[in-house]
């Protein structure tokens, strides 16, 4: 049939609208490709860029790592030629042992000696060894900071640990109980212990508990070597074990510091007097190759030895006597010297008797060999490397010790410790590079 003018006219319209629209969409998938090319070209533009910086970093690299190798080269063709070690500097802290076993000390031979030979006949010189302990009078300032790895004796729950101090079996101190704190407890209390130089113990025992209900466990003991106090000593770690004495297993590590203020200079208390065999017509450079023998003693003890002239219906003349020279040291020194299985020369200083045959202030000097042996280490004990502690080098210097019985000058400055070296004689503690 013919449309109507009206009918074609809404035909034509509606054709119309549907050829815009499909203008309109293609023109937005046109619009949509553009901006995809243009983001992929930008993607394309970062990729070159970052693929460029790294090319230019590998190269550098590359140069760097050339120049090194050449540096390197250089440094060891001049070394071989110059024949030269290159030795690092490993900064390391040592101490002896405080242990319990047998003293050995060499009597090998003397030296120069003044010569006090009266008439046709030689010098017939022994000596009169003496061991002691160190025996400080003064104030001991102690403050046990904490804990740590600490031994669990609680079954159930968590333990709470405090700290008892002993000195010659008597109670001196004891922390606060720190609970719910288990294997790290934390204290740090200072307590005042009078020292009165009479102690029969060389160390003060510090005893770990953890408290119950029922009855107080003990989680183990730690030691504190009466020698030591001389020192002021900050956060220095001891080690805790499941015995006394040092025996057991270890059982954790608390810390301390301390300082101390003496009365006088520090005391010396005899625990054993020996006598050598006298060197016949020895005179004043004498060998005795005698070995003495001191069983059932701790290492911090020390000895002085007496050279005396044996004479017949007449009372025996002092030649010279020793410093006083602690055992620890001696062997801490002997460990790092250059011939660590050898003896020790150790100087001599005039007795009264000697003292116009010596113009100079000395009387020669004496060969020892000193060890000290525990069925552990027959061959001997040796420093061992313990964890690093600060030593207040504001500390107050002991003093030098006065006469002992008339014989003895006694040095006591090896209580002070001098980073990588040794101060006044040999040191219990020191730091060697």
């Amino acid at each position: 049939r013919v449309l109507s003018e009206e009918e074609q006219l809404k035909l034509a319209i509606e054709q119309s609208e549907r050829d815009a629209a499909m203008l309109r969409e293609n023109s937005q998938k046109d619009e949509d490709a553009l901006l995809r090319a243009i983001e992929a070209s930008k993607k394309t533009a970062r990729d070159e860029s970052d693929r460029r910086t790294q090319e230019e970093k590998e190269f550098n690299f590359v140069l760097q790592l050339s120049a090194a190798l050449y540096q390197a080269s250089k440094v060891s063709q001049q070394l071989n030629k110059e024949s030269k070690v290159v030795v690092g500097e490993v900064m390391k802290e040592y101490a002896v042992p405080v242990v319990d076993g047998c003293l050995e000390v060499g009597l090998i031979q003397a030296k120069n000696m003044p010569d006090m030979k009266k008439g046709m006949y030689r010098m017939d010189p022994y000596i009169v060894m003496r061991v002691m302990c160190i025996a400080p009078v003064g104030n001991l300032k102690i403050t046990i900071h904490r804990g740590t790895s600490l031994r669990n004796t609680q079954l159930l729950g968590v333990q709470d640990p405090y700290a008892v101090v002993f000195l010659d079996k008597r109670k001196r101190a004891t922390t606060k109980i720190h609970y719910d704190s288990g294997k790290t407890p934390v204290w740090d209390e200072t307590f005042d212990i009078n020292m009165s130089g009479k102690e029969k113990n060389s160390s003060i025992e510090i005893q770990i508990w953890n408290k119950n209900a029922l009855h107080d466990q003990r989680i183990g003991y730690a030691y504190l070597d009466i020698a030591e106090i001389l020192s002021p000593t900050k956060n220095k770690w001891l080690r805790v074990h499941r015995k006394k004495k040092g025996s057991g297993s270890r059982t954790g590590r608390i810390c301390v510091s301390w300082t101390f203020q003496p009365k006088g200079a520090p005391d010396f208390k005899t625990l054993k007097v020996l006598k050598s065999k006298a060197c016949d017509q020895g005179g004043s450079s004498p060998e005795w190759n005698q070995l003495l023998r001191v069983p059932s003693i701790t290492s911090d003890c020390y000895i002085q030895c007496t050279v005396r002239d044996e004479r017949f219906m007449a009372k025996d003349t002092i030649l010279a006597v020793s410093n006083v020279i602690s055992v620890q040291g001696s062997i801490h020194q002997s460990f790092f010297s250059e011939n660590p299985s050898g003896p020790t020369w150790y100087p001599l200083q005039p007795s009264k008797a000697s003292r116009s045959k010596c113009p100079n202030g000395e009387a020669g000097r004496i060969q020892l060999k000193i060890k000290f042996t525990t069925d552990e280490m027959p061959n001997g004990i040796e420093p061992i490397e313990v964890d690093p502690t600060e030593i207040d080098s504001q500390g107050p210097i002991i003093p030098s010790g006065g006469i002992l019985e008339h014989e003895a000058v006694v040095v006591a400055q090896d209580v002070k410790i001098v980073s990588g070296s040794h101060s006044g004689g040999p040191v219990v503690v020191g730091r060697v590079i």
